[in-house]
């Protein structure tokens, strides 16, 4: 694009020098009337022709800026694509440790389900025990005095 626009403003110079060579002509033929046309027509080329080197400094300063806004825009591309792979792999860190949680869970539930059936068996066992314990504890009491019986009328 600047090269057409640099190619447009040297066909453009080169046709204000033609204009400037027949003004030139018509300066020698129209007298001093054409010496003040002649004069500020080679004002407005010269006028014209800063305003070109002008255009082509702005044009080449936003090309420079252009780039430089390209560069930053690629690298917060490239910081965009970094952070979204980051993201992604905690996202698969954070999904396989719940995964390995559950399974740990579910582990310690079923565990603990079982404690407690058990716990029920040991307590159940424990009540039976107390009662044969109880009921021994009578029979024993009961055939004790049977004997204290038997033996104090004898003495």
């Amino acid at each position: 694009m600047a090269q057409k626009e640099e190619e447009a403003m040297r066909k453009d110079l080169e046709a204000s020098k033609n204009e400037m060579s027949d003004l030139e002509v018509l300066q020698g033929v129209s007298g001093p009337a054409g010496g003040v046309v002649s004069q500020t027509l080679e004002s407005a080329l010269a006028s014209h022709t800063r305003l070109q080197l002008h255009s082509q400094s702005l044009h080449q300063e936003l090309g420079g800026r252009e780039q430089v806004t390209l560069k930053h825009r690629l690298q917060a591309q490239s910081e965009i694509r970094k952070h979204q792979v980051e993201v992604e792999k905690l996202q698969r860190l954070l999904t396989s440790t719940h995964s390995e949680n559950n399974r740990a869970l579910e582990s310690l539930q079923k565990a603990l389900d079982m404690v407690t059936v058990d716990n029920r068996r040991l307590a159940q066992r424990l009540k039976q025990a107390v009662v044969i314990n109880r009921s021994l504890h009578c029979k024993l009491e009961q055939g004790r005095d049977q004997c204290q019986a038997t033996i104090t009328p004898r003495a």
